[in-house]
């Protein structure tokens, strides 16, 4: 038995859950997803790719804080900065450690595209658990105007989860593997 969810931050949760030949789907909101308890999952495959020249900056298995680094990297830098996410130019107690992000600017503010665009800036975090990752991810994709998203994740019960943020990039798919695109008309443009 697995499941396939498909998120469209126009905001529409799809699940279609799949046993033998049959397949169903139900229609939730986002929030049912921080209700999912991530706790022992595995995110099997991150995908990105950029919406702009579809070059795929990541396509393998990863951490679930390298899966919140890399979704809060498509953050504008000025709104990662807020205090939303648990990152801060300065460490906020002995637990936060730096990491390195390149900042992300709109272009819309001169001062911004001057202080951050492009540049190689040393943050500060703390480790989260999954499922505080997972509200910083769900916080975060409605915010990315950069790359499009799909996330595999396996929860501890075996069952299969897929988020797709502006997945597929149905302007241009140059980029694309076979596979993604074939299993995103089946499913996602259905």
């Amino acid at each position: 038995m697995f499941t396939f969810v498909k998120i469209n931050f126009k905001l529409q949760l799809s699940i279609v859950k799949s046993t033998k030949n049959m397949l169903a789907q139900i229609t939730a909101k986002t929030e049912d997803l921080r209700t999912i308890d991530y706790t022992d999952a595995k995110v099997t495959n991150l995908y990105m790719v950029n919406i702009g020249d579809c070059d795929v900056a990541i396509n393998e298995p990863v951490s679930f804080q390298d899966l919140r680094k890399h979704i809060l990297q498509t953050v504008y830098t000025p709104d990662l900065l807020k205090g939303k996410f648990g990152i801060s130019k300065t460490p906020k107690s002995e637990n936060w450690y730096p990491i390195e992000f390149v900042g992300v600017v709109d272009g819309t503010e001169p001062e911004e595209v001057e202080k951050y665009d492009g540049l190689c800036m040393k943050l500060f975090t703390y480790n989260k658990n999954a499922n505080d990752v997972m509200k910083d991810v769900l916080k975060a994709l409605p915010m990315n105007q950069l790359y499009s998203c799909s996330i595999n994740i396996t929860l501890k019960d075996g069952r299969k989860l897929t988020i797709n943020h502006k997945f597929p990039n149905t302007q241009r798919t140059c980029g694309w593997k076979p596979e993604f695109v074939d299993f995103a008309r089946k499913f996602v443009m259905a």
